[in-house]
């Protein structure tokens, strides 16, 4: 009659008679106004007529009421009949009123009116034997459980909804964190709370522990002496020029007596940076030709023209300056050639961006490429490397679809590297076949981050990064960081924040004195740490953030503890990722790229070369260089 009644709570019936001939509106006042219940929860009510014979049901499904009615032919129910009230009962309890038993009575079997036989040639007598076995074997019946059975049920449905709503409740904190919160990995004081610290960019910039400046008295106040040498510093590579101000000959005379006036002296004013705009200027390029006269004389004329310098595009308008600048402003700066093509009109000379893509193109193909080969042969020539990706979109592939990922690879030596070198290769997917092409036949420490696509690389010694473990960890914590449930990522923060206090005390030691500390001192903390986390990893909710942050770490724990092998390893891959943000950053400011081709070509242009502090020259260095004279090289 009333289908699945599984996900009702709870059961009313109303003792004694009810008039049915009210309808919905007339039941729904009972529950509410007679019984003080609530009509809106998730409960059935029933109501039962006179006659015993009619019942009618009221339940809310979220979206309206719904009213069953049912009209028995033969029988009637054994409904109470004692008082007006709303009186509770179990699943149990209403399948035996609804087969027309006693629900308060133990042996209802015996009080059970039955029906009128309707099939002729059956005795009353045999009928309600039949009844009565058929009563008794409900038990067997498809459907049927035990009302201790059932509850174990609901039990085990409720916890599984409870478990369901606090992973959805952690996914939504934590992309509530990652779209309006800070993006900083700061843990020292784990300050992240509800607000997210949205307006205390004073606090946070502000360096308490720096040394004040020294207070000289001064009449009448006090100011803080300034710093000597700053000025100079900033100033220092800069190139330089003095501006002498006179005054004019012809008022270089005395205001008391009219005498002539002489130069005596000059002083000191102040120093400022000037900004001098870029500007074009036009190069004709002319050489000059030679001719032996004793060869002419000899009957055997003899000529030659001067040298004159390749150009980095043949039959263009490109010089070597030209090209520098537009590689800075497309691949250092980030800006898109659409823009750059306004700053050329302003400038004077109306260069589009389909020309402005084929010189970068053609200077790509024809002169960086040899440079990128140079570099990947220096590169995997050092026995450490860093190593991350990142997607970046690519249209008009052959092939595959416009929406399609493709991915940027970085290979980038160690910050202590003599010859430092940032390989960036384009490919079209993330598999780990690209990484193995690369590191073909390289054996040495490579640092990466847990991604499974690196377990293929054969002869390689994998470190893996403590920063994105931390990483996983501050993920798993909650909006309420004192909170119960923010008890064991904090700890986790806390002990590998040790870590990195350690690693940067060891910050400019050797190779082989390092390794001997990191081996007192970090390897029993390492140790502790993967213990602890075996022991509080049990009974963590799966695929909650803290389960899959103690799973990144008791799965990878070898790789973990590579880096103890060799004092140049580095704890962290956080160079890889630095070497790859500017890409990541001029990616959204050009948002895609048109052809894989020019992906491709990228590679080769972005960061060419950085020093030991992993700075990039300027590119007024290299605006004269000429391609020319490196041909045979």
């Amino acid at each position: 009659m009333l289908g699945d009644l599984s996900r009702v709570e709870k059961i009313y019936l109303r003792t004694g008679y009810t008039d049915m001939r009210k309808q919905l509106d007339g039941l729904v006042d009972i529950i509410q106004y007679s019984f003080q219940l609530d009509p809106y929860s998730n409960s059935l009510f029933l109501f039962c007529g006179k006659r015993a014979d009619r019942i009618k049901a009221v339940h809310y499904e979220g979206d309206g009421f719904c009213l069953f009615y049912k009209r028995y032919e033969n029988g009637r129910l054994q409904w109470p009949r004692t008082g007006e009230e709303a009186r509770q009962i179990s699943h149990q309890q209403l399948r035996w009123l609804l087969e027309g038993l006693n629900p308060e009575q133990p042996k209802a079997v015996r009080s059970w009116v039955p029906p009128k036989p309707e099939t002729p040639g059956i005795p009353y007598k045999c009928w309600k034997i039949l009844l009565f076995y058929g009563i008794m074997n409900l038990s067997e019946q498809e459907g049927f459980q035990p009302m201790q059975d059932t509850a174990q049920e609901y039990q085990k449905q409720i916890k599984e909804l409870e478990q369901q709503v606090r992973l959805l409740r952690e996914q939504v904190d934590f992309l509530t964190r990652k779209l309006y919160g800070t993006k900083s990995e700061k843990t020292s004081a784990l300050e992240i709370e509800g607000q997210m610290s949205l307006f205390n960019e004073m606090e946070s910039c502000a360096e308490p522990d720096a040394h004040e400046p020294d207070l000289v008295e001064v009449e009448k106040y006090l100011r803080k002496r300034k710093c000597a040498g700053q000025r100079e510093k900033l100033i220092k590579d800069i190139p330089r020029s003095k501006v002498l101000h006179t005054i004019d000959e012809s008022e270089q005379i005395c205001e008391r007596c009219g005498g002539t006036m002489v130069k005596v002296g000059e002083e000191f004013v102040r120093t400022e940076v000037q900004f001098i705009p870029a500007s074009l200027k036009v190069v004709d390029h002319y050489r000059e030709t030679y001719e032996c006269r004793a060869c002419r004389k000899n009957g055997t004329p003899y000529m030659e023209k001067s040298p004159v310098p390749h150009p980095p595009v043949m039959h263009s308008l490109a010089s070597a300056s030209t090209i520098a600048w537009l590689v800075h402003q497309k691949f250092e700066l980030g800006i898109p050639l659409y823009r750059q093509e306004k700053e050329w009109e302003a400038m004077g000379l109306s260069l589009s961006r389909a020309t402005m893509s084929n010189w970068l193109l053609a200077v790509c193909r024809d002169w960086l490429s040899h440079v990128v080969s140079h570099l990947r042969r220096e590169l995997l020539k050092q026995g450490y490397l860093h190593i991350d990706e990142t997607h970046v979109q690519v249209l008009k592939e052959p092939g595959r679809k416009n929406t399609s990922d493709s991915y940027m690879w970085v290979y980038c030596s160690t910050r202590d590297s003599k010859r430092p070198v940032r390989y960036f290769e384009y490919q079209p997917g993330r598999g780990g076949k690209y990484p193995e092409t690369f590191l073909k036949g390289y054996t040495g420490y490579i640092h990466t981050d847990a991604y499974s696509g690196y377990n293929g690389v054969k002869g390689v010694t994998r470190c893996l990064c403590y920063t994105h473990l931390r990483r996983a960890f501050v993920d798993a914590l909650p909006k309420d960081i004192h909170g119960p449930e923010a008890s064991k990522p904090a700890e986790a923060v806390i002990r590998l924040n040790k870590l990195f206090e350690i690693e940067k005390e060891l910050d400019g030691l050797p190779p082989e004195q390092k390794k001997k500390e990191r081996l007192d001192r970090e390897k029993p903390l390492l140790e502790a740490f993967w213990s602890w986390a075996e022991i509080s990893s049990a009974g963590e909710l799966p695929k909650s953030k803290l389960h899959t942050a103690f799973q990144y770490a008791l799965n990878n724990r070898q790789e973990f503890f590579n880096y103890l092998g060799d004092g140049n390893c580095s704890i962290s891959n956080s160079l890889a990722e630095n070497c790859i943000r500017p890409f990541v950053i001029g990616r959204e400011e050009l948002a895609v790229c048109r052809k894989s081709e020019g992906c491709c070509r990228k590679c080769g242009n972005l960061h060419p070369g950085r020093n030991s502090q992993s700075q990039r020259p300027g590119c007024n260095e290299i605006h004269q260089v000429y391609p020319g004279r490196y041909a045979g090289e």
